[in-house]
């Protein structure tokens, strides 16, 4: 048969396409597809390749790697090898320097196969632009000794080619001799076709089938150092001929790299990278820092108050048939909340208010929250958040519409719908604290959030810090069916933040409980 690829140089990069005749087995790819997710696997899914690719007694864990879990000990990537720390860094290999600033811990993009998040590197207008995360941690491991090398990539498309992503590289050392002697490179178009706007699983061993390539083959009169001239040759043929292959010892460094160099604004995501012997086999997941709802954003000390500030409202009170407004505008839940409210005089006609929300929520069948799905009728949740406004002036009534201190009672906002799942109207009078208030001015949301948590449905977050996760799927049936959420949380990102049905004093501001 005839192939067409791109040749590939890692000074270079893709440069040109060449047409070889001849006979080339490679992976083909599997396509995953639900709940949010696009996923393709490059790998064989050959059962007599898994006693050798997945070693027994072999220990496994997951290592969640964040910005502030990154080497920061110094910009010499020297210094970063020899300080013990064993820990990852962006490197720019550019300028051959430890730049933690080069790219960005993030949500998503989509739904990521491991835990909410990614790290992603965009490329500038600089066409040697050469970003990687990496690390000096694997030094010495023999070539032969791994079992496990794998990582996921997410390309979003637009300015890329149609088989553009991040790729693996390492050091190498074919002798055992410990010189510098370029680096071996999984390049994952090489491998067969590159799914963009969607997250793939490469396998670069993919049972000793997967292709590698040689940093040094162009410089070297286009073959290797054993004088092989196929510029891709499979992980098997490279253990087979060089039997004393390892990570090189004095600069042990492994990376993934957005920039071949690529085109300019170029976007990649990379996570899980995993890597095993036949004694353990870790995965490094790539996560942005951790958001915690409410954390301390709802407390007191957040109104800035003084000596002589005083509490004013101090109440709490039950909502019930409280439609839950997902990002498509539907209401996607009825919700019943236990709210508490508090109101502080900061100074004299200034005031801060707080309301605090737990409760519990079952689900209309329809678009899910978080809109990247579907989600079943009867699906039960718990909900956990509330507000705390700015600072601002107005006129305090006091008890004329609501007591002040204690217990106000239960109120049914009556929301109804065309249908379960639609556009709701909620005509129940309910109390807030402009209750408190005959006008009030330079009022407004400070901070807002609120999570959903189920048992197997998965969980949310909407807040005005992150849109996270989704409550998707079919309810859960027999003994899960009362499980009212928070056991088993599964949250990923997605790209929506305020859009229609979202209600505030009839302006757009937020979904989730009303205020």
């Amino acid at each position: 048969m005839r192939l067409s690829y791109r040749k590939y140089s890692i000074r270079h990069g893709v440069q040109r396409v060449k047409t070889k005749t001849g006979l080339v087995v490679m992976a083909t790819g599997l396509a995953l597809s639900g709940g949010g997710l696009s996923l393709a696997y490059f790998g064989s899914v050959n059962a007599q390749s898994q006693p050798w690719h997945w070693p027994q007694h072999q220990t496994v864990s997951t290592v969640v790697v964040r910005q502030a879990d990154l080497d920061n000990t110094s910009s010499s990537p020297t210094v970063v090898r020899s300080d013990g720390l064993n820990k990852w860094f962006m490197y720019n290999d550019t300028t051959d320097a430890v730049d933690n600033t080069l790219g960005n811990f993030v949500y998503g993009p989509t739904t990521p196969p491991n835990g909410q998040g990614s790290v992603e590197f965009t490329l500038g207008g600089s066409p040697n632009d050469r970003k990687n995360i990496a690390t000096y941690q694997f030094k010495g491991t023999k070539l032969a000794d791994i079992t496990d090398l794998s990582f996921v990539a997410y390309s979003h498309s637009g300015v890329a080619g149609p088989n553009e992503s991040p790729y693996l590289n390492f050091n190498v050392d074919f002798n055992g001799s410990d010189t510098w002697q370029k680096r071996l490179v999984y390049v994952p178009s090489a491998n067969g076709a590159v799914p963009q706007d969607r997250w793939n699983t490469f396998d670069a061993i993919d049972g000793g089938n997967a292709l590698w390539t040689w940093s040094g083959y162009a410089s070297n009169g286009n073959k290797w150092p054993d004088g092989n001239i196929s510029e891709y040759r499979t992980w098997n043929d490279i253990m087979d001929a060089f039997p004393s292959a390892d990570i090189l010892s004095s600069d042990s460094w492994l990376g993934v790299r957005v920039g071949e160099p690529g085109p300019a604004s170029y976007t990649g995501a990379i996570d899980a990278v995993t890597f095993g012997t036949a004694s353990h086999r870790t995965t490094y997941d790539f996560e942005p820092a951790k958001i915690t709802v409410p954390g301390d954003n709802l407390q007191a000390s957040q109104c800035d108050l003084t000596r002589q500030s005083k509490e004013v409202v101090d109440v709490s009170y039950r909502l019930v048939n409280d439609y839950d407004s997902a990002v498509h505008g539907n209401a996607w839940a009825n919700d019943t909340i236990n709210r508490d409210l508090n109101i502080w005089q900061v100074s004299t006609g200034n005031y801060c208010a707080i309301v605090k929300d737990n409760g519990n929520f079952v689900t209309f069948a329809g678009d899910s929250a978080n809109g990247t799905d579907t989600v079943d009728d009867g699906v039960l949740g718990q909900i956990d958040g509330g507000y705390r406004t700015t600072n601002f002036t107005g006129a305090f009534i006091g008890s004329v519409n609501y007591h002040t201190h204690g217990y106000l009672g239960t109120f049914d906002l009556g929301c109804t719908g065309t249908a379960p799942g639609y556009d709701a109207t909620c005509t129940g009078a309910r109390p807030s604290y402009l209750s408190y208030f005959s006008s009030t001015s330079g009022d407004s949301l400070d901070w807002w959030g609120w999570e959903y948590d189920t048992c197997q449905n998965g969980s949310w977050i909407n807040s005005v810090d992150a849109n996270i996760g989704d409550i998707t799927g079919d309810a859960p049936a027999g003994k899960d069916k009362n499980c009212h959420g928070g056991n088993n949380k599964h949250m990923h990102d997605h790209d929506h933040f305020v859009g229609a049905g979202y209600f505030w004093r009839g302006n757009y501001f937020h979904d989730g409980p009303r205020i």
